[in-house]
């Protein structure tokens, strides 16, 4: 078939793709093992005219498509795990990209171990996962390099992106392309960028168009930097102009120059957009009357922008860079569809399925609580987050009424499984919930939320906490808890966990159930189709969660661990229940009861920090009470024991004093014996007293002269 499509690494394919009428015999062993037979070089020569074999990268022919405006070959930037955000990307292009004429759109995958060689766990995963998408997008453009951002990695990724380019351009000689680069966190608004295109269509072959950096950068000489550019390398103080790495377009006769000069391979930098800079530059120095193009957008995402609080008749923007596959997805349906009195602010907030745990025997009251709560947050509605309340099947005499209720509300999910708290019991309610988020949900949905019907959540400030947080594609949210928590090994305890079940003897990382947590779509996804959450089955279903997503962790799925600012309930003498608005810090309060839910969403609705809390709680003065009581209780206990310390400390003070005194007075005493004994060995030796004469006489006479 003439459809573009690449190889996967390693993938058991055959190699070569054929034109019509052609015979050879098909080799299907692996990639790298074909590397060392000699028939590969036979192959690339002998079909060099109509199929481009790589050491990496196989580039059939493309067919050359007659369509409307400037033909786009289009290469996005993407790491290997960044598929929700290819997801996203193809959903936009898919949208109006094929009305280009003669257009493709390839995701550049590094197929290099990028920085992580000694994982060959990830490693499996990745290149596994990568080869069942190529086979599912044919989109692929898998490249002979490393991924990463340190040293070049980025610019060498990009001179294989040119030089694969041009070799997709010997198919369509006629129909000279612009090469595009794109980041996969970049959202391209295609039908503004059709109208853009044409309007500048005369200076479009030696055109340079992005998101403008003036000239004049100081080079990085910083050798900790990823940036660091040697002076070998570069010599020059500072950088020619060049274009913002979110995304750049380069006209057909300028990307050439650069290839045919040999000016990429002559200028491998430290920085990618940088590096394009210095080739254009050298390219306009060799004589090419380069045209450089501002395209209205932006680098950078930021709530109160007014850009993103107006319609999409007045959005600016044509390149939207640092943007979640959510706002992407929105914003591509309002770019494809032209709804200019549409708002795109709620393009601007991640898409969550929460699924609140009730049980058959909660009462329809409490559920109309939470149904309250989420009517003033504007969740009932069309939009962003979808809730359902989730229970277990179950035959007894609350079946009919349940029914009714279900019926009436259109938002309670029934579950294959057992309702209670005893063992393993909600954790099988959380896989089912995620199994029917996976099934259900998870194209739409990019989050999943696991809340109890007896918790509040503040869900503007929750929307606010995702939106400011770019990572969330790989997220474990919520309240963490007590860290190296010990397994229950009591066999008398519902949170009894038997050794073969789990044989550690700590938790990892768990976030609390009550309050709620949060999962990226990309964790449950695999927690729920690897088996994962079948094979480990806990007594309890947040530690489970968290097993679950510390196995992942292991294999080397990348993780996100963010903290929701929460309390768990238990000790509501410890909660904050009283004050403003503006001084009630939490996002998520469990343990609460119906009344205070929907009273909290009110007064977050009044969007008013200085708005009371304290009729919210009808037991506050009592916690509050309580609360003073202990801490008085605290406080008092602390003085007492500061002052027996201080006690302790002035008898200290006063046997040392004592001591002190004792150790001077004989230390002067030392010095005074010192200063004698000093004194008398000092006199002169003529001062020394002389002799008596009869002893002299003495001696005579002991000589045996006068006795007397």
């Amino acid at each position: 078939p003439n459809r573009a499509q690449s190889l996967p690494i390693d993938t058991p394919r055959p190699l070569v793709r054929l034109r019509a009428g052609s015979v050879i015999a098909m080799v299907t062993p692996s990639f790298r093992s074909l590397n060392q037979l000699l028939l590969v070089p036979l192959i690339c020569s002998f079909f060099a005219s109509g199929v481009i074999v790589r050491s990496r990268v196989r580039l059939p022919p493309a067919a050359c498509v007659e369509g409307d405006g400037q033909p786009l070959y289009v290469v996005v930037f993407s790491a290997r795990e960044n598929r929700d955000r290819r997801s996203a990307l193809r959903n936009s292009w898919q949208r109006y990209g094929p009305r280009l004429a003669s257009s493709r759109m390839q995701f550049a995958v590094c197929s290099g171990e990028a920085n992580h060689t000694n994982n060959t766990s990830k490693e499996t995963v990745a290149s596994t996962e990568l080869q069942q998408e190529d086979l599912e997008h044919r989109d692929m453009l898998f490249l002979d390099c490393t991924d990463g951002t340190r040293h070049g990695q980025l610019t060498w990724k990009l001179t294989t992106s040119l030089k694969t380019f041009r070799q997709h351009q010997q198919h369509c000689p006629n129909m000279p392309s612009m090469f595009m680069k794109v980041e996969d966190d970049t959202f391209i608004a295609w039908r503004r960028l059709r109208w853009f295109l044409e309007w500048k269509r005369p200076d479009l072959a030696n055109s340079f168009i992005g998101l403008p950096m003036p000239e004049g950068r100081p080079v990085n000489r910083n050798p900790e930097s990823p940036w660091f550019q040697p002076v070998e390398t570069y010599a020059k103080a500072a950088y020619p102009a060049y274009m913002d790495r979110a995304g750049y377009m380069l006209g057909w006769n300028l990307t050439m120059k650069i290839l045919d000069e040999g000016l990429a391979d002559a200028n491998q930098l430290s920085n990618e957009d940088q590096a394009v800079g210095v080739w254009v530059d050298e390219a306009k120095q060799k004589g090419l009357p380069v045209v450089h193009i501002s395209l209205p957008g932006t680098n950078s995402y930021n709530q109160l922008e007014p850009a993103v609080l107006g319609t999409w008749a007045t959005y600016p923007h044509i390149m939207h860079h640092g943007l979640k596959g959510d706002f992407i997805h929105c914003l591509a349906m309002m770019d494809a569809e032209n709804r200019t009195n549409d708002l795109v602010q709620p393009c601007f907030l991640d898409t969550v399925f929460v699924a609140v745990f009730s049980t058959r025997d909660s009462t329809k009251h409490r559920r109309n609580s939470v149904r309250e709560m989420l009517d003033v947050a504007g969740l009932t509605r069309p939009g962003p987050v979808v809730v359902k309340f989730m229970l277990c099947k179950g035959a007894d005499n609350m079946t009919d009424s349940l029914n009714k209720e279900a019926s009436e509300h259109g938002d309670m999910v029934f579950l294959n499984c057992e309702e209670g708290y005893r063992r393993s019991l909600l954790t099988r309610k959380l896989l089912e919930s995620m199994k029917l988020y996976v099934d259900s949900f998870s194209t739409s949905r990019s989050l999943f939320m696991k809340v109890d019907d007896d918790t509040f959540v503040a869900w503007k400030r929750l929307q606010h906490f995702l939106a400011e947080h770019k990572d969330t594609e790989n997220v474990y949210a919520g309240l963490p808890g007590p860290a190296h928590m010990p397994v229950n090994r009591d066999p008398n305890s519902p949170w009894y966990q038997p050794e073969d079940t789990y044989p550690n003897t700590v938790y990892p990382m768990v976030m609390e159930g009550g309050p709620g947590y949060i999962l990226a779509r990309n964790l449950v996804r695999r927690i729920v189709g690897s088996g994962l959450g079948d094979s480990i089955i806990l007594s309890n279903e947040d530690q489970a969660a968290g097993v679950w997503v510390d196995t992942l962790k292991q294999i080397g799925i990348n993780v996100n661990y963010m903290e929701v600012r929460g309390t768990d309930g238990y000790r509501p003498e410890n909660d904050v229940c009283s004050g403003t608005w503006g001084d009630y810090p939490y996002i998520a309060h469990h343990n609460l009861q119906g009344s205070t839910l929907a009273c909290l969403a009110k007064i977050e609705a009044l969007n008013n920090s200085s708005a009371l809390i304290d009729d919210c709680f009808s037991h506050c003065e009592e916690y509050t009470e309580a609360l003073l009581e202990h801490r008085l209780e605290g406080l008092s206990e602390a003085i007492k024991k500061e002052a027996h310390e201080l006690l302790s400390m002035e008898e200290t003070l006063e046997a040392t004093q004592k001591s002190l005194q004792w150790m001077r007075s004989r230390t002067l005493a030392k010095e005074a014996r010192e200063a004698e004994s000093t004194r008398l060995h000092e006199v002169p030796k003529q001062e020394q007293p002389q002799k008596p004469a009869m002893s002299q006489s003495w001696d005579k006479d002991s000589k045996g002269g006068n006795s007397e």
